[in-house]
Order: structure tokens, then sequence, then C-alpha cells
């Protein structure tokens, strides 16, 4: 729950592509929507979190340096807190690509449409 507080409004857009990509997959899964074309979504949305990450790192590492240039004492723990902070939306973003990639690997893996054959 910390990492999502410190992710700020980027990492809530973050979050609602990964409830985009939960909600494509079940799609996929029950049959609602044509596989590969799921798929595609899904690498999409998962790119796009990981690049809203590090776009929401870099205004992260831009306000932390400010905040840490008008100190006049640098504490290496407020240096640690704001790298840490500015991760968060990294984080989040390939937390959504590895659930992205999981449901892309499913669909096209699994189920109808696969050339898989079962193993004797």
């Amino acid at each position: 729950m910390h990492l999502i507080q410190n992710s700020g409004l980027v990492g809530l857009v973050i979050l609602l592509l990964g409830l985009v990509c939960v909600v494509q997959i079940g799609r996929g899964f029950t049959g609602r929507g044509e596989r590969a074309a799921i798929g595609r979504g899904l690498l999409l949305f998962g790119v796009l979190a990981v690049l809203l990450g590090f776009l929401g790192h870099t205004v992260g590492i831009f306000v932390a340096l400010g905040v840490i240039l008008e100190t006049d004492v640098v504490d290496p723990e407020l240096v640690r807190e704001a790298l840490w902070i500015s991760l968060s939306t990294v984080f989040l973003g390939f937390g959504v690509l590895g659930v992205a990639l999981l449901g892309w690997l499913g669909l096209n893996f699994t189920g109808p449409g696969t050339d898989v054959e079962p193993a004797s």
C-alpha cells in the first residue's frame, strides 16, 4: 500500500492500466473477444505502463532534487527516501508489464485456437 501511496497520480494511471489488462485477460479466456487482438492490446498496455513508470520516475527525481537542493545539509536518509519514492512508479509499471506478459502467454499458448498438441 505504501508503494501505491508514493506513486501519486502516475501510479493511479498505471494501476488503471493494470486493471484494464486483467479485464482483457478475462475477456480473452472467456471467449468474449479475439484472442490475438487482446494479446496485442495487453502488450501495448504493459509497455505503456512501463513508459509511464519511467516518466513518473523522472518527475519524481526532478521534484526530489529540488527539495534536496533547498536544504542546507543533505541527509543521506532524505536522499534514500526520495529515490525510493521516485522508483515506485517504475516498480508498478513493471508489475503491470508482468501481468500483461503472463496474460499474453496464457492467451497464445492455451485454450482454443492453439496448435499445442496434448502430451501422450
